[in-house]
């Protein structure tokens, strides 16, 4: 059963509610620790990647998660500090992995979300 600071999300997607119940378990999990949308999805099981993404919308509005934007490296492992959105990136940065300034491509931006620890309970 979903507590109630998810009953917002289960009242909008009631279609949705073993998704948003797994979705609570999962930050319950991962309190406090980053998820990139992929393996969110993986976890949470919701119908569709659109229904996830409206899912965390409200999530976000709601307090529930917090998304960002994180540029990779093609050394792996994310550049420099995280972006709150798509537009705050930069089309340059410098990555201390490869030792100088590259250009941000598209297939390098990744989204993640991050569940703030006693916003589950």
């Amino acid at each position: 059963m979903c507590s109630t600071q998810y009953d917002v999300l289960t009242r909008e997607f009631p279609e949705e509610v073993a998704a948003i119940q797994r979705l609570e378990e999962t930050a319950r999990r991962f309190a406090d620790r980053e998820l990139p949308v992929q393996r969110l999805y993986a976890l949470v099981q919701p119908s569709s990647v659109r229904i996830l993404a409206l899912i965390m919308h409200r999530a976000s509005e709601a307090g529930l998660a917090q998304r960002f934007f994180r540029v990779q490296s093609e050394r792996r492992g994310g550049i420099g500090k995280d972006f709150t959105t798509i537009q705050d990136i930069p089309a340059e940065i410098y990555d201390s992995r490869l030792g100088h300034i590259v250009e941000v491509k598209p297939e390098q931006i990744a989204m993640f979300f991050r569940f703030p620890d006693g916003v589950h309970a």
